[in-house]
This record gives structure tokens, C-alpha cells and sequence, in this order.
């Protein structure tokens, strides 16, 4: 099993949705990450049962990304956009680390779709502190 599909099994109950229609209009991401420590999001794109990784985030900029585009509404129909922002706490103590988890923040806002920008939050079930050295976080939408 690839790691996307591992991390889509597990994470398959806390999907959102984004509206989208059939127009040529661009549909793009902002990731807003309001984490202590090393971050770096990556977006990817499922479709047709195959992931590509789109892009990722400025390694200086902390796992934001800034508006950019994924593409235009009707070629993502049924697509899933998935985002992993990985944090490595690993340069922090444990009483640290405890407090960086506890104070995750990430806003995902979407833009492009008949119904203007929609953003999502992280929820504490999207976040994978297994390793509190290397913390997982990763969002799902679904294009509909």
C-alpha cells in the first residue's frame, strides 16, 4: 500500500468538500500554518486512483503556502486534494514538543469555486503525533 493510500484510509472520515462546476476558472490553495518548529506542507492531487504531488511550501516559510493555483474546476471533478505539512520538533524538549502539538494551527482556503473562497481548519483527528519528534498532519477535500 503507498503512503497516500495508507494516509487516505486513515484520515477517510475527516474529508470536507469544495464546490466546484464545469468552468475554466482557476482553482487555487492557501496553507496557513501557525506551527512551532520546522514545517514543510506538500499539496497532492488524486485522481483516477493516481497521486501527484503538485507542490510544496518555501522550505523558509514554515509550511505556509501562499495562493497558488491546482487547476481549473472542471478538470478536478471527484478529485481529492490531499495536504501533509510535516513538523520536526525533534530540536525541541519533550515539555516543548507537548506544547507545539497542543497549539497546532493550520487554515486551508480554497478559492475558485462557484461559492468564492471556503476555508477549513485542522481538527485534532488529522493530526498523527506517534513520533512527537516528527508530527503528521494532513488534510482531504474533495472537489465536488
Amino acid at each position: 500500500m503507498s503512503y497516500h493510500n495508507f494516509r487516505l484510509k486513515s484520515k477517510i472520515n475527516t474529508m470536507e468538500t469544495y464546490e466546484i462546476d464545469d468552468s475554466g476558472r482557476q482553482v487555487k490553495i492557501e496553507v496557513q500554518a501557525g506551527i512551532v518548529g520546522i514545517s514543510l506542507s506538500t499539496v497532492s492531487l488524486k485522481k483516477e486512483n493516481m497521486f501527484t504531488e503538485l507542490f510544496q511550501s518555501d522550505p523558509i516559510s514554515n509550511g505556509d503556502i501562499p495562493f497558488t493555483k491546482i487547476d481549473i474546476n472542471r478538470k478536478l471533478r471527484s478529485c481529492l486534494i490531499l495536504v501533509d505539512t510535516i513538523m520536526d520538533l525533534s530540536n525541541l524538549t519533550p515539555e516543548q514538543r507537548d506544547r507545539a502539538i497542543k497549539s497546532i494551527y493550520l487554515v486551508y482556503t480554497f478559492t475558485g469555486g462557484p461559492n468564492g473562497a471556503k476555508s477549513f481548519e485542522v481538527k485534532p483527528i488529522e493530526i498523527d503525533s506517534t513520533d512527537p519528534t516528527r508530527v503528521i498532519i494532513t488534510k482531504i477535500i474533495k472537489m465536488i
